[in-house]
């Protein structure tokens, strides 16, 4: 019989690590985009989940997790997001999918760029199993 597991949120605890390592930089780190976001704002750097592809249980999720910077300036975009990147990937339990894929939002006038990476998180055991 195999161990009851929870999986943590890798949307969430990716959030939480990007926070720390642009911690040194002038932009916002949110799941989603705040709702008051304007291209006078700080850049924000949104992190998504995109899906769970893959499962090794009881052990291990692989999360495609996506990061996108909206920023004033396709410069000002690509360079905080290419940071983020690198950042991120030094983390030994990330790898890379996609590169920067620079874009616009024509609602809101932003610049962005985004990339996607593989997230995999231990699972953990439930009291009881």
């Amino acid at each position: 019989m195999k161990p009851t597991v929870f999986y943590p949120d890798a949307e969430d605890t990716t959030c939480d690590r990007l926070d720390l390592l642009l911690a040194d930089e002038d932009c916002t780190v949110g799941i989603g985009k705040p709702t008051d976001w304007t291209t006078a704002s700080a850049p924000h750097v949104q992190v998504n989940l995109d899906g769970t592809p893959r499962i090794e249980h009881p052990v291990v999720a692989y999360s495609t997790i996506r990061v996108t910077v909206w920023a004033y300036g396709t410069t000002a975009a690509k360079t905080l997001a290419a940071t983020a990147m690198g950042l991120l990937l030094a983390e030994p339990y990330v790898s890379p999918l996609t590169g920067l894929l620079p874009a616009s939002d024509k609602a809101s006038g932003a610049d962005l760029a985004s990339f996607t990476c593989r997230v995999a998180t231990r699972s953990q055991p439930l009291a009881g199993s």
